[in-house]
């Protein structure tokens, strides 16, 4: 388990959390980076700095990952004290390995895009997604919202998005064979494509159809190793 071995390799499991530092202004929560001021911001869990979710005027949180180790219901009850509604908090189990197939994935990431989508067009509703640390999960929905929404290049979001904020071998702590090769296996094959789908122009921000998950692009080895992030400097 990716949880087991960064605490056993890194930290204590009492402290555990990303190394990356935040840049989201008066933000504790590691990897806590802006997208959208006012509108949208991703991390890592923030269960343990709800306060600073509170202080951001972040109404609305999308739990991008499985419930592991109970950690969703868990973060769900923390919310709940805090004075979340249900109604403000949103879950898709997305996975990182054993991802069960592209159809899975894609309608995960479509209904993952399209609640951002929703929150951008709605006033005073202000999103932050994440994963567990904010770097491989996370890093791949933020990634695809750059190219989607901000138009940014594949290789800026690729970099600036994923690998500067842990994604895969981004993470230099970050164990290689339970974790990094996994995920160079079956997330960025499936970030490759989405990247397929986007420049073929079936996937588009104006229209999020979730019927273009119904057909698997094919990738190549070459086209996959290409991504490949190298070890950030922390």
């Amino acid at each position: 388990m990716f949880l087991f071995s960064f605490l056993t390799l890194h930290l204590n499991a009492k402290d555990f959390e990303s190394p990356f530092p935040p840049t989201a202004p008066g933000i504790q929560i590691p990897n806590a980076h802006v997208l959208k001021e006012n509108k949208l911001m991703r991390g890592m869990d923030p269960s343990r700095w709800i306060e600073d979710l509170k202080t951001a005027n972040i109404n609305q949180i999308l739990i991008f990952k499985n419930n592991s180790r109970h950690s969703v219901t868990k973060e769900i009850k923390v919310l709940k004290k805090a004075g979340y509604k249900m109604n403000q908090i949103h879950h898709i189990p997305f996975l990182w390995k054993d991802m069960g197939g592209f159809k899975k994935t894609c309608l995960q990431t479509i209904e993952a895009l399209q609640k951002i989508k929703n929150v951008m067009n709605t006033p005073n509703q202000n999103l932050y997604f994440h994963c567990t640390m904010g770097e491989d999960r996370t890093g791949y929905l933020a990634g695809l919202y750059r190219i989607l929404n901000d138009h940014w290049t594949v290789s800026q979001a690729f970099q600036r998005e994923m690998c500067e904020r842990g994604y895969a071998g981004g993470n230099p702590y970050k164990p290689m064979e339970r974790v990094t090769l996994p995920l160079r296996k079956e997330l960025t094959v499936h970030f490759v494509q989405m990247l397929k789908l986007i420049r073929s122009k079936k996937l588009r921000w104006e229209r999020l159809d979730p019927r273009i998950c119904e057909h698997e692009p094919q990738v190549t080895r070459n086209e996959v190793e290409s991504y490949f992030c190298e070890p950030q400097p922390l």
